[in-house]
């Protein structure tokens, strides 16, 4: 088989897999939820080489409580979100990683630290 028979073949034999391959993406289940409270706390600093001097950054890890109808999701540590305390936005739960819409409305997905069951001494903040 020639060069250009053989390249078109695997074009054909990709196309037709390409479809399957989507199709295996689970959709996510998403659900309202509402942002309760964000915390934050450093954790240290990192030594950064700047201009010959060393600079120190302090890690700073935030948190995020994302309350549904079921449970309160606590999810990070991770960096700022561009969400809005007590806010509403929309999460869906991939196994130990929570997915988050953002105010701009960008699914992020952050590791889910803790789960609270729901009642009514812990559906409101401190």
């Amino acid at each position: 088989m020639n060069p250009t028979g053989r390249f078109l073949l695997v074009g054909i034999w990709f196309l037709a897999l390409a479809p399957s391959a989507a199709a295996k993406k689970k959709a996510l289940n998403w659900q309202d939820a509402v942002v309760i409270k964000i915390t934050s706390e450093q954790r240290g600093a990192a030594a950064i080489p700047v201009g010959g001097i060393v600079a120190a950054v302090p890690i700073i890890k935030t948190f995020y409580w994302i309350e549904t109808p079921g449970l309160i999701y606590v999810v990070g540590p991770t960096h700022r979100l561009d969400v809005t305390l007590h806010g509403k936005t929309k999460v869906a739960i991939e196994g130990r990683s929570a997915h988050i819409l953002d105010d701009a409305g960008k699914d992020r997905k952050l590791p889910i630290f803790e789960k609270i069951a729901r009642n009514e001494q812990t559906s409101k903040p401190q």
